[in-house]
């Protein structure tokens, strides 16, 4: 389909290699339950839009959306993908933030005691 405004059309990518090449980005176990979960289901625009978010996200960041959104049933609340794609944003803030504040108590440890 093309824009009218801009002349953008979605047709001209050759999704199917771009999907290869993005798979070899996440982990076996990952793209496994993605597939249950997600790919199997979804077109290919669609699938690229999920790969391509799960591209610089570590695994187990994803593991545990996967986790999340089975736990609370979301896919049988309605929720598509894409809100999917939002928890995966969320949480990879907050583990980025997670990591920062364990450095930074891990820094600041109190000083052997020495016994005398």
């Amino acid at each position: 389909m093309r824009c009218p405004a801009c002349g953008w059309s979605n047709a001209l990518k050759n999704y199917p290699k771009m999907i290869a090449r993005l798979q070899k980005n996440v982990g076996d176990d990952t793209l496994e339950r993605l597939n249950e979960l997600f790919i199997s289901l979804l077109d290919d625009l669609t699938t690229y839009t999920l790969l391509k978010a799960c591209q610089d996200i570590d695994d187990e960041v994803i593991k545990h959306c996967i986790t999340i959104w089975e736990r609370k049933d979301l896919a049988g609340k309605g929720y598509d993908v894409y809100y999917f794609i939002g928890i995966l944003r969320n949480e990879n803030k907050k583990y980025e933030n997670k990591l920062i504040i364990e450095r930074k108590r891990l820094d600041s440890l109190p000083p052997d005691l020495k016994e005398d």
